[in-house]
């Protein structure tokens, strides 16, 4: 049911790795924007539950399991051996437990996650983000395994990353998932790791562009049995205000992108072409409602387009 990763890839990966520090698109669009807002969807500590319960029956809806069986042998408990704010969290340490939140098909708006993860020394955690959440059929977004030999691995958009992960204390995992421009960027501990094109999923060849669920699982590996907390789980729905980032008569296209894209829709506009650390790497002038940008000097990744005419509009395409 789970994708299989192999350690030794991540390990040999890391001797080429140098960790970047990317900006997370919020932070971009905040600089562009004059206000944030943002809706709290689920603020969830777990702490108003009995411990030794099973999780999901304990906070009901949206939480639930792979099988969409609260209270049954894929529910993991609550816990108060560990906690990032006192005094519960849930507690997966069982390759039966599988726990989902399920977020309800979104389609559409700017959404952050953000959690809380403690991985006991010798045990292994896990967790993915889903395009669709349907059982067998499910599509992942991305998948993540932290391995007991120290390292936190991913894939997301055909990419397989590491970067080094410390046990026995609380680390920080976020998303920022915008599916309105399909881009998604994913921080440890405060630190940008990954951002790819959203719906492409964990492999690279998906085309589901929806948010639908995550998943706490209890992965292991040989002898290596899985043994971790959650806690303090935020979702927000964020809307940037001031910032135009979907409108249908500007177009940038194609994306993906390998030698040039096509600015259209607009005229006597500015734009920026920024890529993922904030960095402006190309600008200049629309004219006649038609642009040519030639994007063959850049690297691969996601980049952002900023136009700016009677408004301010942001556009994102992909060099491959």
């Amino acid at each position: 049911m789970r994708g299989v990763c192999i350690e030794i890839l991540y390990i040999c990966r890391l001797k080429s790795i140098t960790m970047k520090k990317f900006l997370l698109f919020a932070s971009v669009l905040t600089i562009w924007a004059t206000q944030l807002n943002a809706q709290v969807i689920i603020n969830e500590n777990f702490d108003s539950y009995t411990v030794g319960n099973p999780a999901a029956q304990e906070a009901g809806a949206p939480w639930t399991t792979w099988s969409m069986a609260p209270g049954g042998t894929e529910d993991p408990l609550i816990s108060n051996t560990q906690s990032s704010s006192p005094s519960n969290s849930v507690y997966v340490n069982s390759t039966a437990y599988d726990y989902v939140v399920d977020f309800g098909d979104l389609t559409t708006g700017i959404y952050d996650i953000t959690f809380n993860m403690f991985v006991e020394t010798g045990k292994m955690g896990y967790f993915n983000v889903l395009n669709d959440f349907a059982g067998g059929s499910s599509i992942w977004a991305m998948e993540s395994y932290i391995r007991s030999s120290g390292y936190i691995s991913w894939s997301a958009g055909g990419v397989d990353d590491s970067t080094t992960f410390a046990f026995d204390t609380w680390t920080e995992i976020g998303f920022h998932v915008d599916l309105n421009s399909d881009t998604a960027i994913m921080s440890v501990g405060g630190t940008d790791v990954m951002g790819w094109k959203f719906s492409t999923g964990s492999a690279g060849t998906g085309t589901t562009l929806k948010l639908d669920a995550m998943d706490f699982y209890g992965a292991s590996e040989g002898a290596v049995m899985p043994g971790y907390y959650i806690d303090d789980f935020v979702f927000e729905n964020t809307t940037s205000v001031g910032v135009v980032e979907s409108n249908n008569m500007i177009s940038v296209y194609p994306n993906p992108a390998n030698d040039r894209i096509t600015i259209s829709g607009i005229d006597n506009a500015q734009y920026e072409i920024m890529n993922i650390a904030g960095q402006v790497v190309l600008a200049g002038t629309i004219e006649n409602n038609f642009e040519q940008v030639s994007v063959s000097g850049l690297n691969n990744g996601l980049y952002f387009v900023r136009i700016t005419g009677s408004d301010v509009v942001v556009k994102s395409f992909v060099v491959e």
